[in-house]
């Protein structure tokens, strides 16, 4: 009963606020780390598969689309038929150096103290967002 109160109360505190996040997250030796695990790494895989091949596409060129075409995760056709255990193995040889150029975008977008909407996004995508949250992935 508790719980439900004060989601009530949160709600009509939020009512009538809207606004949406443009999140980045920039890689560091603890992305290093789990991309090391096999069900962080395959979870990481399933988020880019979120996105329309458009916008992965948008990702070609940049540091971390370069990272994805060295672990053979392909930015221009669909990632259904990927050998995940040639990614993981791809994954075990990516230095710290490599790492701390990735940037991955998250898009979130609020309504009344509900959230409507998450999405990955790709560079450039969602810039005019009230609001601009970064920071490296240990800190997420």
């Amino acid at each position: 009963m508790l719980k439900a109160s004060k989601q009530n109360k949160s709600k009509q505190v939020a009512k009538g606020w809207h606004g949406d996040f443009l999140c980045t997250v920039e890689g560091d030796e603890e992305f290093l780390r789990e991309l090391n695990r096999k069900e962080v790494l395959e979870g990481f895989v399933r988020l880019m598969d979120m996105m329309p091949r458009a916008t992965q596409k948008k990702y070609k060129d940049t540091p971390t689309g370069r990272i994805f075409e060295s672990l053979g995760i392909p930015l221009d056709s669909s990632i259904a038929e990927l050998n995940i255990d040639e990614v993981f193995n791809q994954a075990s040889k990516l230095s710290a150096n490599e790492i701390k150029d990735i940037r991955m975008y998250i898009w979130a977008d609020f309504r009344d103290g509900a959230l409507r909407d998450l999405m990955p996004v790709a560079p450039g995508e969602h810039e005019d967002a009230v609001f601009h949250l970064s920071g490296n992935y240990s800190t997420w």
